[in-house]
Formats: structure tokens, sequence, C-alpha cells
């Protein structure tokens, strides 16, 4: 398990990796902006319901199907060759506050293609609940 250590903490690299290739995949099919993952495991994929529905369903996953010694991540990006136009993605204070009720321990954004609404206000909703904000963006 390789982590990156940052002002943010311990950041399973490994998970934001797999979120990638997950979206990377699911792209061309049109499905979803956003994946929950928790040390290499699938909590959820985004789907036509959105960011906070997918949000709830990860806090409803039962403990002993969760290995949360690093809580997991939330990314949140477009889907390739997506028309921001139209759908420009957006996470705002109610996507950190499901993230943080879901058990999850950061949120991984494109940098450039998602619209933070809010920002202070998510910024001390992370800040109070240890949880981090992280904006990278994917090489390829």
């Amino acid at each position: 398990q390789m982590c990156i250590r940052d002002r943010v903490g311990c950041i399973n690299l490994f998970d934001v990796l797999i979120s990638f290739k997950i979206l990377k995949l699911l792209s061309p099919e049109d499905i979803g902006q956003g994946v929950a993952i928790e040390n290499g495991l699938v909590l959820g994929i985004e789907t036509l319901q959105g960011t906070n529905e997918l949000l709830k369903f990860v806090a409803k996953t039962p403990a002993h199907l969760r290995k949360t010694n690093l809580g997991g991540i939330f990314v949140k990006r477009p889907k390739i060759n997506q028309d921001l136009r139209f759908d420009m993605p957006v996470i705002g204070p109610e996507t950190i506050r499901l993230a943080c009720k879901a058990g999850l321990g950061g949120l991984v954004v494109s940098p450039l293609s998602v619209i933070v609404l809010d920002k202070e206000r998510c910024e001390q909703i992370a800040k109070a609940n240890n949880f981090f904000i992280l904006a990278e963006e994917t090489t390829n």
C-alpha cells in the first residue's frame, strides 16, 4: 500500500490511481463523474442520481465490508470529451458534509474542470472533520 504524505496527511495513492482508471473506463459509456474507493475497493460509482445519492449509498455500506484505516476517497472529475459548457461537475458544502458522513477521508477533484461552490464553507467543514480536499489532474 503506497501512501503519499502531504499537507493533507496520508492519501492512498493506489485508490487515487484506481479511481482515475475507473472513471476513464466508464467515460465512453457516459456513466457518472465520480467514484468512491477505499483501500482498493469500489464503494460506489456516481450514476444518474448524482453525487449526493452516491455518498448517501456509501454511508450505508456495512462496516464489515469496509477497510476504514485510511477512510477512502471520493474522486470527482468530468468525463473524457465532456462538453463543460452544458455539464460542469460541481461540488459544494453538502458534498463535503455527505462525504464525511460516509466515512471517507478526502476528496480529489480535477482542478480546472470542477466548480467548487462556497469554497470557504467547504474548507471549514473539511477542516472540522479532518477531511482533505486535493486538486489533482490525471496524466492520461
